[in-house]
């Protein structure tokens, strides 16, 4: 991610949080997050996924498009408690 201003690394700090804190199965378990480049770009570390990512899923057609139902429906799955064999303790 391209830190092109102090504006914008103040702006990550709030999703990285999140990312840190966040231990839930419907969402990828964030590792660590490195500067590099002299501190210009932030690169983040998260768990493999087997899959493409989702945006690169989006990003390869343009007439794949999630509809409001499919953003509410991530939406429900992210807020679903995880079950208590999948927090880590």
């Amino acid at each position: 991610i391209p830190l092109d201003s102090e504006q914008r690394a103040k702006q990550m700090v709030a999703p990285l949080h999140l990312l840190q804190i966040s231990h839930h199965p419907n969402i990828v378990a964030f590792l660590d997050a490195h500067l590099t480049d002299g501190g210009t770009q932030l690169w983040i570390v998260h768990e493999f996924m087997a899959n493409q990512c989702l945006s690169d899923v989006l990003d390869q057609s343009e007439h794949v498009r999630m509809t409001e139902a499919h953003i509410a429906r991530v939406c429900k799955e992210v807020r679903r408690p995880a079950l208590s064999s999948d927090v880590p303790t």
